[in-house]
């Protein structure tokens, strides 16, 4: 029997639609009570060494990235996000934040700056 291939956007469309769920439980959680409830839905965040998916990705082994091909990152810098963080602290917002940088990093560059050798 063969493998079954699911289309990317399917399967990140069951994520999202996983997320939302989420999102709502737990807004139904703070429903009246005193605390108030901020989702910050963050760019990835690549770290050296770090074990989720962008990380591993940008800093390990090599590359193989597709001759023309250069899609465009959002990547956030952890010091970004520790920011994102304070700013929900401190400010009274609440509900969902899109925490993203204000610009874009070529695919070929993020792996130059993680010295990832191409192939």
């Amino acid at each position: 029997m063969g493998a079954v291939v699911v289309p990317t956007s399917l399967v990140e469309n069951v994520r999202a639609r996983r997320w939302r769920a989420f999102e709502e439980q737990a807004r139904r959680a703070f429903v009246g009570s005193p605390g108030r409830l901020v989702v910050l839905r963050a760019a990835p965040v690549p770290l050296s060494g770090g074990e989720d998916l962008f990380s591993r990705l940008l800093g390990r082994g090599l590359a193989m990235p597709l001759p023309g091909h250069d899609p465009v990152l959002q990547l956030l810098a952890l010091e970004d996000l520790v920011e994102a963080v304070r700013c929900a602290l401190l400010r009274p917002h609440e509900g969902p934040l899109n925490v993203v940088p204000a610009g874009v990093v070529p695919l070929r560059s993020a792996l130059r700056l993680g010295r990832r050798p191409r192939i």
